[in-house]
């Protein structure tokens, strides 16, 4: 029988002890299975108990300094995003730790994200970081037009930024979480579409909003 290493406890297994992977080459993931498992609860532990009103209240306070007004999603709607910026501007976050070299978001936070405009991915490591992109970002989203179900990120790792698959969209490169690093003039051109969307219903005010918002985005807020 054919044995693999994990890349995580360094044990060889049979194939058997690793989950399927039709993208990788022998058809299986690199970690076995109880390393995988003990990872996703480790990012579930996290999640449950670190993430929150902590993280929230650290952008809500960033957001008033660099003059967005936002509050607290759960005042307006409970279950909706937990940030809303102005103009009815939904922020989904996602946190996640550095672990074993990587950042890794997973489905319940993506599924999340879907109801939301803009989506902060917060890096948890030596330096916290907050990266800014639209909901409909070829990072978030495949080339089918599908939602990805997961993101992962290695810092110092520079790969294609698109996939050799072409469902698979755009990679987090060092490079793409630069460029997206506080990229809060997002949150003005989502207002702008969301403006622009409700023009026929408000008019005139509507539009006068919608030439502020744009000049805002511009501006980078």
């Amino acid at each position: 029988m054919t044995y693999k290493t994990c890349k995580t406890c360094g044990k060889d297994k049979p194939p058997t002890a690793f989950y399927k992977n039709g993208s990788m080459a022998d058809g299986h993931l690199n970690v076995c299975k109880e390393c995988h498992k003990e990872r996703m609860r480790q990012y579930m532990h996290f999640d449950a108990l670190d993430v929150g009103r902590e993280i929230y209240e650290v952008i809500l306070a960033h957001l008033a300094r660099i003059g967005i007004p936002a509050q607290s999603g759960k005042q307006i709607k409970p279950g909706d995003c937990p940030i809303v910026a102005y103009g009815c501007v939904r922020v989904a976050v996602l946190t996640s730790r550095l672990i074993d070299g990587h950042y890794r978001w997973g489905l319940r936070s993506i599924d999340r994200a879907s109801k939301a405009d803009v989506v902060v991915l917060v890096c948890d490591g030596p330096d916290q970081t907050f990266h800014v992109f639209d909901t409909n970002s070829k990072v978030l989203i495949r080339n089918t037009g599908k939602r990805k179900v997961s993101l992962s990120f290695t810092p110092g790792v520079n790969p294609p930024q698109f996939a050799p698959s072409t469902e698979r969209g755009q990679r987090l490169t060092d490079d793409v979480m630069e460029a997206h690093k506080d990229a809060w003039h997002l949150l003005a051109r989502a207002q702008l579409r969301t403006v622009r969307a409700n023009a026929d219903t408000y008019g005139d005010l509507a539009l006068s909003a919608a030439a502020f918002a744009g000049s805002a985005a511009k501006g980078g807020l």
